[in-house]
């Protein structure tokens, strides 16, 4: 039954195991997936920035050529000359410097630039060629790259969000050893860097502002130039960003596509913008092409993140890294379950291949049992059953031969053996019935409320002639009321055996004690004889049917050992125990127990 049990809690374990080992393989090929991802977006953040970088170098060297060769050709030597122009004469002071720089500011246009501001020493901006009628203020979010430009006398490149524009700031030194000296900047064109940066990447791109930079640092009136992007609302762009008709613009993925990708993953990105740091998202729109956005934070002069730069691509690695990570994770799945399954198969017919090589020794055993109760059965019908027969033959053939000439007193002797033989012959006929349909399965088995005082009475009291044939007394001592759950023919059947047995070996004149005790379950009682006793090997075999048990009383009774034998069976039956303990010419004690009856 146990082991049965076992078998039927092993499909359970084993999918435990599964879930446990794919749970573990799942996570590893997670793992495995997160780190390639992980690795793409640090190669692709790394290749981005040198690209970038480049192109600002682009852009630099465009804007110092251009001002190299332009400036001296103009009749404004240093910014602090527009500065006395414009104070010298207010109403036309920075028209005349806007027309005299206006041929280097077309050039700048045409190459990229939209903004062209001049500051003087004490960092006030002069003039903005690009917004002339924004005039005076100072910028004090480009202060760093400002002070990098007047400390080393380079050019620097910087990101600025808000203002007259948003993008990346290019600051030159202006003037010379004999003036003051001042900046230029000059504001790179969004498109037009998208367009470079095409040229070395064929993406996509889109620029996000961080919406509390550009509401610090805008005037009210131009924050007409921004929207919010449908990204996060926590970021604008520039509506001039999005001009994507200019001539020579060329488009690699459609608009639509990109809206679409954005929709996928809005949750992700809105996640992610908030992190401040380079990620990638992958999606397949619903014409089935796969395209990959690459995120990369932008800082400001503060090292502050001021903006986002969205790279979009037909690149279709991360979808790749994804799709292996599916596939893996489904041929592992499989692998697992026919590894598994192979296991419990395995497992399984290894327990049935047990249970039946099990079952097969039982069947021996049984068969064995079987061979030694038929051998048993029959030696007691050829000899033990053949003998009280044999002798009752006999006495009643010479009873009828000389009954006439035999004395009254001879007479009622023979009557009397003839009495003991018939019981005898009876008894074991009785025993051999009794035991066979044990064994066969047929005793009917019927418990029920038993009074076990008054039963031992009515049993004893059946033996009265056999106890008064070797004048032996019994002594009781018995707790009351001792009520036992059990079958009444059994219970009569093993008391009956063992009062008989015990009166077989006793001595003539000698005493038998009857004992019961009562414990928390069961009854306790002991049948004790002080008669002829058995030694170890003796008790040791007295259940066992293939041992011969045939033994004569103190006064010459012959036995068989079947009705101990009848006895232990019934004691089981009934949930009971038995055991003995004799030693030779000490007399035996068998000591039984019953369950209890409980209400």
């Amino acid at each position: 039954m146990e082991n049965r049990l076992h078998i039927k809690q092993l499909p359970h374990l084993l999918v435990l195991l599964f879930l446990i080992t794919e749970s573990f393989s799942a996570w590893i090929i997670w793992q495995n997936y997160q780190k390639n991802h992980l690795v793409y977006i640090e190669k692709n953040t790394r290749e981005f920035e040198i690209g970038l970088m480049a192109t600002l170098h682009h852009f630099e060297e465009v804007a110092a050529a251009m001002l190299s060769e332009t400036m001296p050709n103009t009749n404004i030597k240093t910014c602090d000359s527009a500065v006395l122009l414009i104070a010298a004469r207010p109403d036309s002071g920075k028209q005349m410097a806007g027309q005299l720089l206006a041929d280097i500011y077309s050039k700048l246009l045409h190459r990229g630039f939209k903004g062209f501001t001049i500051i003087n020493s004490r960092k006030e901006v002069m003039l903005r060629l690009h917004n002339p009628g924004y005039f005076g203020d100072t910028i004090t979010t480009l202060n760093p790259l400002l002070d990098s430009v007047e400390l080393y006398g380079n050019i620097f490149t910087g990101f600025y969000a808000g203002g007259t524009a948003a993008g990346y700031y290019i600051a030159l030194p202006a003037g010379n050893k004999y003036t003051d000296k001042g900046f230029i900047i000059l504001t790179i064109d969004n498109v037009a860097l998208q367009q470079e940066m095409k040229k070395i990447f064929p993406y996509e791109y889109v620029f996000l502002i961080n919406k509390e930079c550009v509401l610090q640092t805008t005037p009210y009136p131009m924050l007409t130039g921004y929207a919010f992007s449908d990204l996060s609302v926590d970021y604008f762009y520039e509506k001039s960003d999005r001009d994507l008709n200019r001539p020579g613009m060329k488009q690699y993925i459609a608009q639509s596509e990109i809206v679409l990708f954005n929709k996928i993953n809005k949750r992700e990105i809105e996640k992610g913008l908030t992190k401040n740091l380079p990620f990638g998202l992958n999606a397949q729109t619903g014409t089935g092409n796969s395209y990959t956005g690459l995120f990369f934070p932008v800082a400001g002069p503060d090292n502050n993140t001021v903006a986002y730069i969205i790279s979009y691509s037909s690149d279709a690695t991360l979808s790749d890294y994804r799709k292996d990570a599916v596939i893996i994770l489904v041929v592992s799945t499989l692998l697992i379950a026919v590894i598994f399954t192979f296991i419990l198969f395995s497992i399984l017919t290894f327990r049935q291949l047990k249970e039946k090589n099990w079952k097969l020794a039982e069947s021996e055993k049984q068969l064995q049992e079987l061979n030694l109760s038929k051998d048993k059965f029959f030696s007691i019908i050829a000899h033990d059953l053949r003998n009280p027969f044999h002798g009752l033959v006999g006495l009643a053939e010479v009873l009828t031969e000389d009954f006439d000439a035999m004395p009254p007193e001879k007479a009622r002797k023979f009557h009397q053996l003839i009495y003991d033989s018939s019981r005898q012959g009876y008894q074991l006929v009785n025993n051999l019935l009794e035991w066979t349909r044990m064994q066969t399965g047929r005793v009917s088995y019927q418990p029920e409320k038993l009074n076990l005082n008054r039963l031992i009475e009515e049993v004893s009291g059946q033996l009265d002639l056999m106890l008064s044939s070797k004048q032996i007394t019994i002594e009781k001592d018995m707790a009351p009321a001792l009520f036992v759950w059990s079958d009444y023919q059994m219970t009569s059947a093993i008391v009956r055996n063992l009062l008989s047995n015990a009166i077989k070996f006793s001595y003539p004149g000698h005493t038998i004690t009857i004992k019961s005790i009562r414990t928390t379950d069961y009854a306790r009682i002991s049948i004790m004889d002080t008669g002829m006793g058995m030694d170890k090997e003796t008790c040791a075999g007295l259940w066992r049917i293939e041992i011969s048990h045939s033994s004569k009383g103190t006064a010459g009774e012959p036995g068989t050992g079947l009705g101990l034998l009848l006895v232990h069976d019934f004691i089981e039956r009934n949930g009971g125990t038995i055991n003995v303990e004799s030693e030779p010419d000490q007399g035996s004690t068998f000591t039984f127990t019953l369950p209890l009856f409980k209400i």
